[in-house]
């Protein structure tokens, strides 16, 4: 899985990566590896203290509406805050990044420049999900969207078998 260090001992990523589904519970180990490539992890690693996924995500049977969790970490790292930007309207470009597990991808991260795309069509309210051109796959999930400023506006969370290239 893949997260956004926001700095503060703080890492965004979605809320499937930090909750076992099956067990209904958390899981009990995370370390995040900042500027982890093809296999190394140049500043070393640093285990979660805690994590929470959203209220909504847990238990929810509309969980995929809110797939985000925050994970305090127990160490900083020297690297730039990625700043959150609220309220973020669909439209303009995102920026895509993730680790997908699938071997086409070798190990690196995926990385898509993409305008909006549409809204999630199997959704409706005005919660919905929207979705971005990007063929990443599993193990992506929990990386950031940024738009044009820099500023993470969403998370990696899920795809439809029938639509390869929107995320």
């Amino acid at each position: 899985y893949t997260g956004v260090y926001q700095g503060a001992y703080r890492v965004w990523t979605a809320g499937h990566c930090v909750w076992d589904d099956v067990n209904n519970r958390l899981y009990t180990e995370i370390t995040f590896y900042p500027g982890y490539y093809k296999g190394t992890a140049p500043l070393g690693g640093a285990k979660a203290t805690a994590a929470c996924p959203s209220k909504g995500y847990q238990g929810s049977t509309n969980a995929i509406f809110y797939d985000f969790a925050v994970v305090n970490l127990a160490e900083k790292f020297d690297i730039p805050e990625i700043k959150f930007e609220y309220n973020n309207k669909a439209g303009g470009a995102y920026y895509s990044y993730g680790y997908p597990a699938d071997s086409k991808f070798n190990n690196v991260d995926n990385r898509c420049s993409s305008a909006y795309c549409c809204r999630d069509p199997y959704s409706s309210g005005s919660n919905t999900p929207i979705g971005i051109g990007c063929d990443s796959l599993g193990g992506s999930s929990g990386g950031g969207w940024l738009n044009a400023n820099g500023n993470l506006v969403g998370l990696n969370s899920y795809g439809y078998n029938g639509m390869p290239d929107i995320m």
